[in-house]
């Protein structure tokens, strides 16, 4: 770990472990070896339980000694605090746990006298701005290593006394980065599906040509700090790659930097030193094996997003897709899907809105190709997971197809399909239409809403809102619970947690709201193709209660405020800024 003494000792247990110490690659050998010792195990607790019928001497003493003992082998998962849920007793919830979290675009420079003056929702001061083809004047205090930006952001940031964790409708400062790793190691979830977007805009290095490498070096000390959230069992971090952590901004992703970045994931214990080797040095992509059949495949979404599509990588990905994703390893029955800018969401699906910001955001040629891969394999996936556009929302996705059409053999052949999906990168890179990357390269707009009732739709599908406020948002988090029944596929509940007003430190993040209760009836019995398709039909009901959470905020504030020359003033005299409803 880069990570120095004085920092970890600041809020890690010294007797907890840290958290991916133990991040092991479960490969089919692996999985082999489990399934032989279970069965021994499953024949050995036949043995005892002989024996321990054959020894009972008193009848009722022994039976219930005997069925309290066997019913230890159920399992179950506790909320996490009774009363911020309202309750007196806390809730058991079955299935597995994990966290989804998106868009932390921690600045380590974060200053609240430059708040919006830069640009909008930055707060650095202007000499560490790098936009473009103009590189930043100056790179930043203490960003020659991750080493030392970790060991010293506390010096190297701002944020006044006011709002500690940052002001309305920007971007954090790492202070809200400390706060998470409480909040982490407070929640324990199994894993971390982490949505990308790691880096701040235009820090130092953004720009092309710029030498700094303050972009880089931080993006690498957002893994480095969030890594040391230390549980009494390790969790496994998986990381996707967003449009923000590209640098330069608005190119094709460098290879160098996909290694380097790759590596230090490694080091931290994020990846897996298979995964890179294998797939991730090809484009940034892999899968992970988390047991019991389950299986995560983490997808590049630069491979779709205009002006960032490094050619190479795509046509890999998408092969590795198409071919390897869903039928290397014969363990892996249900699939979570883990990437940054949304499959498809403008074009094709259901739900209560059209998300304007994607039209020209994304590569929609290029996204196509992922979109047709995914919906053949609707039946084993449980759920796409996205970030990017600071909202949290639901949508069916896909277009219908049917059980026939969903071949676990339908591998390449080597010929071209008539659908636009290629089979090898030959034909990707020849026979594909007019290349999106020439398309216009405006994007991270907040979208305008409207109503879009799609076609057939077979996919649950949704995103969280960041932890940015560049939104307009509480920086918030998703605890999702999944059905301990896989012949129910779905999910029980998501609960949201958000760090409200000038919350922060130990217990910056608090319970906000879970999907179940808001959107009741819809998802009472759990999250899944049935219940998204009656909530995005249930116009009446529920599409004012997503709009008024899609932004979920416990601020005073609105856009009007943004553009007050007298808001700003205020905030820039660490006057105002996280004030609650």
């Amino acid at each position: 770990m880069t990570t120095s003494p004085s920092y970890q000792n600041d809020y890690i247990d010294d007797e907890m472990t840290t958290a991916c110490a133990n991040l092991i690659c479960r490969t089919n050998n692996d999985i082999d070896q489990e399934n032989h010792h279970s069965s021994k195990n499953k024949n050995k607790k036949t043995i005892q339980w002989l024996i321990t019928i054959t020894t009972i001497t008193v009848g009722l003493i022994g039976i219930i000694s005997f069925t309290s003992s066997v019913s230890t082998t159920s399992t179950s998962v506790a909320y996490l605090a009774g009363e911020e849920k309202g309750q007196d007793v806390q809730e058991q919830q079955e299935g597995r746990v994990f966290l989804h979290i998106a868009d932390t675009h921690a600045d380590p420079y974060y200053n609240y006298e430059h708040y919006f003056e830069p640009a909008d929702k930055i707060v650095r001061d202007p000499n560490l701005y790098s936009k473009g083809k103009i590189p930043s004047k100056e790179c930043g205090l203490y960003s020659e290593s991750v080493e030392s930006l970790v060991g010293h952001w506390k010096e190297t940031e701002n944020p006044g006394q006011t709002c500690p964790c940052g002001h309305y409708g920007a971007n954090p400062p790492y202070a809200v980065l400390e706060s998470l790793v409480y909040e982490i190691q407070k929640q324990e979830p199994e894993f971390i599906l982490w949505g990308g977007d790691f880096t701040s805009h235009y820090e130092p290095g953004m720009a092309i040509g710029d030498t700094c490498r303050t972009a880089k070096i931080s993006a690498m000390s957002t893994v480095t700090i969030l890594g040391n959230a230390a549980t009494a069992k390790p969790i496994q971090n998986l990381f996707v790659w967003g449009n923000n952590d590209v640098i330069p901004k608005k190119q094709p992703l460098d290879q160098d930097w996909l290694e380097e970045f790759g590596t230090h994931l490694v080091q931290e214990n994020w990846l897996c030193q298979e995964e890179y080797n294998t797939t991730w040095i090809r484009g940034g992509y892999y899968r992970r094996n988390l047991g019991d059949g389950l299986c995560v495949i983490n997808l590049n979404s630069n491979s779709w997003t205009v002006g960032q599509i490094n050619k190479v990588h795509h046509n890999n990905q998408l092969v590795w897709l198409q071919n390897n994703a869903f039928h290397d390893d014969p363990s892996c029955k249900e699939y979570l899907v883990n990437a940054h800018v949304p499959i498809g969401w403008l074009e094709s699906g259901k739900g209560h809105h059209v998300w304007t910001n994607l039209q020209k955001a994304v590569a929609h040629e290029y996204c196509d190709m992922y979109r047709h891969v995914l919906d053949r394999h609707h039946l084993k996936i449980i759920a796409e997971l996205y970030g990017h556009i600071n909202k949290a929302d639901v949508r069916l996705m896909g277009k219908g197809v049917t059980r026939a059409e969903d071949d676990e053999n339908n591998e390449v052949d080597g010929t071209e399909e008539e659908d636009g999906i290629f089979d090898s990168e030959e034909d990707i890179e020849t026979n594909f239409g007019k290349d999106p990357v020439s398309m216009s390269s405006k994007g991270d707009v907040i979208g305008d809403l409207d109503e879009n009732i799609g076609q057939d739709a077979q996919i649950v599908s949704f995103t969280v809102a960041g932890i940015s406020r560049r939104g307009n948002n509480d920086p918030q988090f998703q605890r999702i619970i999944l059905e301990p029944d896989p012949l129910k596929k779905g999910i029980q509940d998501i609960d949201v947690y958000s760090m409200k007003g000038n919350d922060c430190g130990k217990h910056g993040f608090t319970f906000a709201y879970s999907f179940r209760d808001l959107f009741t009836p819809d998802f009472d019995n759990g999250i899944n193709v049935q219940s998204v398709l009656d909530f995005v039909n249930n116009d009446k009901e529920q599409k004012e209660r997503i709009e008024k959470y899609l932004a979920l905020s416990s601020m005073i504030y609105t856009k009007k405020d943004l553009k007050s020359e007298s808001f700003i003033d205020r905030v820039r005299n660490d006057q105002t800024g996280c004030e609650r409803i």
